[in-house]
């Protein structure tokens, strides 16, 4: 048992929380505002933080924890937390941070969370909760980052960055998710089990920077609404069953770097005006059923690195203009219909590491390879 300096409330709350983990953080002493981890407000015996990040603390979080009324901030990320994130803790008004993430919390998370109404980051990044987002979440107006598992939304004023990603969330994104993007600019929902159509985009949204979508299970096409994203420059929406076309309205995105749209359903042609797009440095369009030719327009992405086209139904010869790109290093164009000369002026890329050519009916080919043909052609944390 740990000595707390008097019958100090906040003292007696932190006890009986240690008293629901099996694993407690190191430097307990004497005065509980000497705890690890345990910041006091100044001149006074009240717990203004609990900072126990990656302490290694095993156990559940207590519904003690709401009798701290003088918190602003919680953090017990990084540690092996589970059960319920207990329903009280919306009883913590004063809440500015919250983070529970890389934990093992489970079940659905409290309604009661609305209450925090001055909070501005709340991180619950990979958990296992199952259950969607209380509405009442949503309503917290000074809410600028949200790390979280579940899918129901509403409207924010504020909200800059929102991490849904590595969880186990199903069903469709809700419509009222358009509402809240107004300053968004990092959205990832990126490997879950999402269905559905992506309801966003309904007007310019000149704010965002980042979009992922990657692995999930998404149907109908890649709205068009995207190119009025002026401000992109990450897409990532690679595994995602999307079908239909490219958007030809991603010509608008001359800031974009990262364009991964592979490993779905999509067809038609590669569309002309994504040589527009003269910041792209990684380019991945393979595994859909892409087809006609590789547009010669693709040759004034003077900044490309990364040109990603295999497996799909493309014909006609690679463009010179192409391969007269200087900054490219790797070259996938494998398992197409692809005929005719390979261009000599590919032998001038110093550069080039990756050249896979395999598959196609050109001639001229003396070695499709460079460093490996084999690999899997996956950088990069979107992929």
């Amino acid at each position: 048992m740990y000595a707390v300096t008097s019958s100090n409330s906040d003292g007696k709350t932190l006890l009986s929380i240690l008293r629901h983990w099996t694993v407690v953080p190191p430097s307990i002493s004497f005065s509980f505002c000497s705890w690890a981890g345990v910041l006091c407000q100044q001149n006074a015996y009240f717990v203004a933080a609990l900072n126990l990040s990656g302490f290694g603390i095993s156990g559940q979080l207590g519904s003690e924890i709401a009798n701290l009324k003088q918190l602003r901030s919680i953090d017990l990320s990084y540690n092996s937390l589970f059960g319920s994130i207990p329903a009280e803790i919306g009883n913590c008004t004063l809440l500015q941070l919250l983070d529970l993430s890389f934990n093992s919390f489970s079940r659905e998370m409290p309604g009661s969370i609305g209450n925090l109404q001055n909070l501005e980051y709340i991180g619950l990044f990979d958990n296992s909760l199952k259950v969607m987002i209380p509405e009442s979440l949503f309503s917290i107006p000074q809410l600028q980052i949200i790390r979280d598992d579940s899918s129901s939304v509403g409207t924010f004023s504020s909200l800059e960055e929102l991490y849904l990603n590595v969880n186990h969330l199903v069903g469709s994104l809700p419509e009222s998710l358009d509402n809240l993007l107004e300053h968004l600019v990092y959205l990832d929902v990126s490997s879950n089990m999402l269905e559905g159509r992506l309801p966003f985009f309904s007007g310019n949204r000149k704010d965002i920077d980042t979009l992922v979508f990657s692995d999930n299970q998404f149907s109908g096409y890649i709205p068009s609404a995207l190119g009025n994203c002026s401000s992109l420059t990450a897409l990532a929406a690679r595994n995602c069953s999307f079908t239909s076309s490219i958007p030809s309205s991603f010509l608008q995105l001359e800031k974009l770097k990262l364009l991964y749209l592979s490993t779905n359903q999509l067809s038609g042609k590669i569309p002309p005006g994504l040589g527009n797009c003269r910041s792209l440095v990684d380019l991945r369009l393979h595994e859909n059923q892409l087809e006609g030719e590789i547009p010669v327009e693709l040759g004034m992405l003077s900044e490309l690195e990364n040109l990603y086209l295999y497996t799909n139904n493309l014909i006609g010869e690679i463009p010179t203009s192409v391969c007269k790109i200087h900054s490219l290093q790797n070259v996938a164009v494998y398992r197409n219909n692809l005929t005719g000369q390979l261009p000599e002026e590919i032998t001038e890329l110093k550069g080039l590491r990756n050249l896979c050519l395999y598959g196609n009916k050109l001639t001229g080919v003396h070695n499709t390879t460079r460093v490996g043909c084999s690999q899997q052609f996956r950088a990069g944390g979107f992929q």
